[in-house]
């Protein structure tokens, strides 16, 4: 079962009597949303250093000119 998922069910009675149905579903999308959105981008940007790092040296090894234009 996922984190949030288990820390949902441990929440008193009392909470889901004082919040709708509707406003505790939202939460938990939104809390998906930004989760999901975060990892892509942290994701992408490490493919893109990734390529910095390896790619930039080795431009620079066939032209030093061209990797300059390029960058």
């Amino acid at each position: 079962m996922e984190p949030h998922l288990r820390q949902l069910l441990n929440l008193p009675i009392t909470y889901f009597e004082r919040h709708s149905t509707g406003e505790i579903t939202h939460n938990l999308n939104e809390l998906h949303k930004v989760r999901s959105f975060l990892q892509m981008h942290l994701f992408g940007t490490l493919l893109d250093s990734l390529v910095i790092v390896i790619f930039v040296p080795i431009m620079f090894f066939f032209s030093t000119i061209m990797t300059t234009c390029v960058l």
